[in-house]
């Protein structure tokens, strides 16, 4: 019996896998911006009174949160590298690394290239 050639794929692609399972990285990154809650169009002051007589701003900042993920492969143990997409990373505050035997570690860029992406 003939396997197709899908079949033959798809063990060639569990084969890889685990041969090298150990080597993708999850990455979760966070970022972080600065929301206005609200916005002064003509630029004037908009400090309000409220009835306690104290001062707020209308124009405080609130930090707002949005994440994403995405995987890497590991580069290099010794050097502590792993490599992903620039998509990936771009403008993230924070880069959480989550291994395969789930030890999780912080990281930084240390290069970024668009494209390259």
């Amino acid at each position: 019996e003939q396997k197709s050639s899908s079949s033959i794929l798809n063990n060639d692609c569990k084969i890889a896998y685990n041969q090298h399972k150990g080597s993708v990285v999850r990455i979760d990154v966070i970022f972080s911006e600065e929301e206005q809650t609200e916005e002064d169009v003509d630029g004037t002051d908009t400090t309000t009174t409220n009835d306690d007589n104290d001062e707020s701003s209308s124009s405080e900042k609130e930090e707002v949160l949005s994440s994403s993920q995405g995987s890497g492969v590991l580069y290099s143990l010794e050097d502590g590298l792993v490599l992903t997409n620039a998509h990936v990373v771009a403008g993230a505050d924070q880069i959480y690394l989550t291994f395969a035997d789930e030890t999780i570690a912080t990281a930084e860029i240390k290069n970024f290239d668009k494209s390259l992406d």
